[in-house]
């Protein structure tokens, strides 16, 4: 059967596993934002090695941009080979949470379930996106909305091919990227009032609910896809 979704629907359901999993859900959250703090820092990184060689002779680029350049290296190996399979785990605890009481060991689900092929995949979708916002931001938004649901398929199943998460994910997010920007624009408001308390009510209030509402529009446009191909086929 077909479900239609709404915000308010998504944002009470996570509320509610939120509450039976409160302290898991923030440790899990946590380290999901050191993930993204990773990823953000690195993609600094890359704009200043840019920015070296207008702002500062050629003589000093060299050296500054050997630095740099290392710096991007070993932030852009610590992404793919620890933050992007401990972002599938994260992913997997909320996914599971939903249904069971949040099991913390979930954390670690990619380095232990195909995990070369869990990088492999992540490798791609960032490299993508990245790749996609140097051309133009809002392409590069689009594209981050298209690619959302992969590292929730490679929760759901390790070993899907790239192709297929790509195609999957794109699939999912046809016609609904704007609910979901929607969906996250729902919750600026509480990071705006979180940022007043210095970041402390969005650690252990707003990013733990902002994200397990994210796995339930994926349990949605799981459902909703799955219904789709056995309509298709009938």
């Amino acid at each position: 059967m077909w479900t239609i979704w709404t915000r308010k629907m998504l944002k009470e359901n996570a509320m509610i596993v939120m509450n039976q999993n409160y302290w898991k859900s923030v440790i899990v959250t946590f380290a999901l934002s050191a993930c993204y703090g990773i990823t953000s820092g690195i993609q600094t990184n890359f704009t200043s090695i840019i920015e070296i060689f207008t702002t500062i002779p050629l003589a000093l680029s060299v050296f500054a941009l050997s630095i740099y350049l290392s710096m991007f290296i070993a932030g852009f190996i610590l992404i793919i080979l620890v933050a992007s399979p401990l972002q599938v785990g994260c992913f997997k605890f909320y996914m599971t949470a939903r249904t069971a009481p949040g099991n913390m060991s979930m954390m670690g689900f990619a380095f232990k379930h195909e995990y070369f092929n869990v990088v492999k995949v992540q490798f791609f979708r960032t490299l993508y996106t990245f790749l996609w916002s140097l051309l133009l931001i809002v392409p590069g938004i689009i594209k981050m909305y298209e690619y959302r649901m992969m590292p929730y398929l490679l929760a759901d199943n390790p070993s899907i091919t790239c192709d297929e998460a790509f195609a999957r994910s794109k699939a999912m997010m046809t016609g609904q990227k704007m609910n979901a920007f929607l969906l996250d624009l729902s919750f600026v408001g509480w990071h705006l009032l979180g940022a007043l308390t210095f970041g402390i009510l969005n650690f252990f209030y707003v990013l733990p609910w902002h994200q397990l509402a994210i796995a339930e529009l994926y349990e949605v446009l799981r459902c909703n896809s799955t219904t789709s191909v056995d309509s298709s086929g009938q």
